[in-house]
């Protein structure tokens, strides 16, 4: 097997990093390869977004899917709603490599490829039910359908967080007298999820491994989405203490994955982390946060935390945040640096270690981070070295929505680093976002910063177009 890429929804840069005495099998691969945290796409949304922008190479708005819905058919997008042939299981397939897939998030229905497809979404909410595509059960295509003989069982059937009823409580009792909120959440509140966690990648294990002895893959590539259903809940526990032994049990599977399958290259990754929703407005008044966070009705808000209570009326208290994880390490990898490094990118640098000219229509670029031995194809795509351009942007919108504006300038200037002009009421709302370098007053006179370019924001309430006008 020359890549086995291990996909782990919502695994955070900072936890990894912070603890890699929990997780000496990831710590070996970061040590041997090249790690870090990188940029997705999201800004508290679009799971989905993220991981078809890596089976395509394509943002978004171009692959279709944002924020978790196709635009077309405004629905959970289907693989027929973005395959083509250089997605890339086609494009791998076509020049002879085979590829399997292991429910990847929207790869139902499943593709005829070089190889398999083991297909059937994950889901995790009372709400949105798509029984087209939500399975537990392995989906496979009909003249796939023998490797069933290979695999045993199904994903477990996963547990519900305690509500607001299970704990006694309403939501216009907490309302009322929020601090209450702060001891219901022990911090072993989603243990439970624990179990099932170690299951399901238990699922995996012994279904991949027996499927990789009947029908060896050049490529294959798995997904998980519980690391990312217990931390939205876990996020208020700063010690993350059932993080750790979720981290723990992830390290374990991974060290007997590799053990079994040998793959000459590991490819481990999220598409996001996670952040507590305290994180995102810290040590802010009650009053500021209404302001600023657009769910702010729906939550109960101490100084201690800021809990959201979710659509399966859970305590949800972390969303998704830009930074996920990633690590290249093998045999065609070097001990290297990643550095601006972005979703679209992991396209690139895979068609690059098969050794495959990458479409000429992907914006993806590639890092060098490959051994000595492994000579360089698409030497265009190489990542410019350049310093990063000061950007000032004038905040012009109320806060929930100059940070979607902030988002989309990130999206479309690269090489860009994002400064913003603002009232410093919002100063720290404005810091916590990880697009953001840096925050200056309003209060200062414009003209005394110095900035490569000044933009102001011009969003459109009936198109939904943001645009940005430069004003020096």
């Amino acid at each position: 097997m020359k890549l086995l890429v291990i996909g782990i929804d919502a695994l955070m840069p900072e936890l990894v990093y912070n603890n890699l005495e929990l997780c000496p099998n990831i710590a070996q691969l970061i040590e041997k390869g090249a790690s870090g945290a990188y940029s997705g796409y999201i800004y508290g949304h679009g799971s989905r977004d993220n991981w078809i922008s890596m089976y395509t190479g394509l943002e978004p708005e171009i692959h279709g899917t944002v924020l978790n819905r196709f635009k077309e058919t405004d629905r959970m997008p289907r693989s027929t709603d973005y395959s083509d042939d250089n997605t890339i299981w086609n494009i791998l397939s076509k020049h002879h490599y085979k590829v399997g897939f292991w429910k990847g998030l929207s790869t139902t229905p499943p593709q005829i490829v070089n190889g398999y497809m083991v297909a059937g979404e994950p889901h995790y909410e009372n709400e949105g039910f798509d029984a087209e595509i939500v399975s537990r059960k392995p989906i496979l295509i009909d003249d796939k359908q023998y490797l069933l003989q290979y695999i045993r069982g199904e994903e477990p059937i996963h547990p519900e967080p305690k509500t607001l009823k299970d704990l006694g409580y309403t939501f216009e009792e907490l309302k009322s007298n929020p601090e209450i909120i702060d001891n219901l959440l022990d911090p072993n509140y989603f243990e439970e999820a624990l179990a099932f966690f170690e299951k399901n990648l238990d699922f995996r294990l012994q279904n991949m491994i027996s499927v990789q002895k009947k029908e060896p893959v050049d490529l294959m590539w798995m997904y998980d989405a519980v690391f990312d259903y217990i931390a939205h809940f876990q996020m208020f526990d700063t010690d993350h203490q059932v993080l750790k032994k979720a981290l723990a049990i992830l390290d374990k599977f991974i060290g007997e994955l590799i053990d079994e399958l040998n793959p000459e290259n590991v490819l481990l990754l999220s598409d996001h982390g996670q952040k507590s929703y305290r994180e995102i407005f810290p040590d802010l008044s009650n009053e500021i946060v209404e302001e600023a966070f657009g769910l702010a009705k729906q939550c109960i808000i101490t100084k201690k935390n800021i809990v959201l209570i979710g659509r399966m009326e859970g305590l949800l208290t972390g969303l998704h945040s830009l930074n996920g994880f990633i690590s290249f390490s093998g045999k065609a990898f070097a001990k290297a640096k990643l550095q601006n490094f972005r979703t679209i990118d992991i396209y690139t640098m895979i068609l690059e270690l098969f050794k495959i000219e990458v479409p000429s229509n992907r914006n993806g670029y590639i890092q060098n981070i490959f051994s000595e031995d492994h000579s360089i194809k698409n030497k265009e795509k190489m990542i410019p070295v350049c310093t990063k351009k000061m950007v000032l942007l004038i905040q012009s919108e109320e806060v929930s929505e100059f940070n979607r504006a902030i988002n989309e300038f990130y999206k479309q200037n690269r090489f860009k680093s994002i400064y913003v002009y603002g009232e410093e009421r919002y100063k720290e709302v404005f810091l916590a976002n990880d697009q953001v370098a840096g925050f200056y007053s309003n209060e200062v006179n414009i003209n005394d910063i110095n900035c490569n370019e000044v933009y102001a924001v011009y969003h459109n309430r009936v198109t939904k177009n943001i645009q940005f006008i430069m004003v020096r």
